[in-house]
């Protein structure tokens, strides 16, 4: 059962409601329970510079908040700070679940400071989430190897999931790399077909998308992607910085498998 009130000791938040939306004792706001992902109406009992105190009351109507998005882990490269933090902004904005940071051959930053880099990402996400209304915050893993990630693919995928990597080129010569679309749509139909066919369908499909760093994925990195079962994909001629590209490749998936 949620509290009936709830109390928050948070002077960053404190202030944001208190002098940025100008809230104050009476005011009523919506309350995201991201362990529950649902959302109720609150109201501010008491609001200092240091704490928030709220009396949770009725909760939101379900339909217009909790879409049944696709369960969307994005595996992306580290890249220079200022726009790796827009990469985590928007896509937390779109509704992206799990964000695995990798490093690859070609990953020119990578902090020795986690503990404080992690934790300011984690602001981050918190921020862009309430900013969107969404009823979660993405899981944020630590960074890793882009080897150990694919040695631990288990934990993300399974046999239903899409795989997808976004490249310019594969490792074989077997001809262009097709349209993110052209493998987006046919996988979506056969997705529902399955789905319409068992006793427990799953409610939201699965894709795991993968993005690189300034320089692209190398050949080889390619290569063992293919060998784990991943799809190389095209987003067009375009050639598109990381964090331009996880936007357009989650908005792509949105439009085409969200329920």
């Amino acid at each position: 059962a949620l509290p009936s009130q709830t109390f928050l000791e948070d002077a960053e938040l404190a202030h944001y409601l208190k002098r940025v939306l100008r809230l104050g004792k009476g005011s009523r706001l919506m309350v995201a329970f991201s362990d529950w992902e649902v959302a109720y109406l609150a109201e501010i009992e008491a609001l200092s510079a240091s704490h928030v105190q709220l009396l949770v009351q009725t909760p939101m109507a379900a339909a217009p908040l909790k879409q049944f998005l696709p369960h969307i882990a994005l595996g992306a490269a580290l890249i220079k700070e200022h726009r790796w933090d827009l990469l985590l902004q928007k896509t937390t904005e779109l509704g992206v679940r799990q964000i695995y940071p990798l490093k690859t051959e070609r990953t020119v930053v990578f902090s020795k400071n986690m503990d404080h880099k992690m934790s300011r990402w984690q602001g981050i996400l918190r921020a862009a989430a309430a900013q969107s209304k969404g009823l979660y915050i993405p899981t944020l893993h630590s960074p890793q190897a882009l080897d150990d990630f694919l040695a631990s693919a288990s934990n993300v995928s399974d046999k239903n999931t899409l795989k997808l990597v976004l490249c310019e080129r594969t490792a074989k010569a077997d001809g262009p790399v097709p349209m993110l679309v052209n493998v987006l749509r046919p996988w979506r139909q056969q997705w529902l077909t399955q789905q319409s066919e068992v006793t427990d369908p799953v409610v939201s499909p699965c894709v795991v998308a993968m993005i690189g760093p300034e320089g692209g994925w190398t050949d080889a990195e390619v290569a063992q992607m293919q060998q784990c079962g991943y799809q190389p994909v095209s987003l067009g001629s375009r050639i598109l910085r990381s964090e331009t590209a996880a936007m357009h490749l989650i908005s792509a998936v949105l439009y085409e498998c969200s329920t």
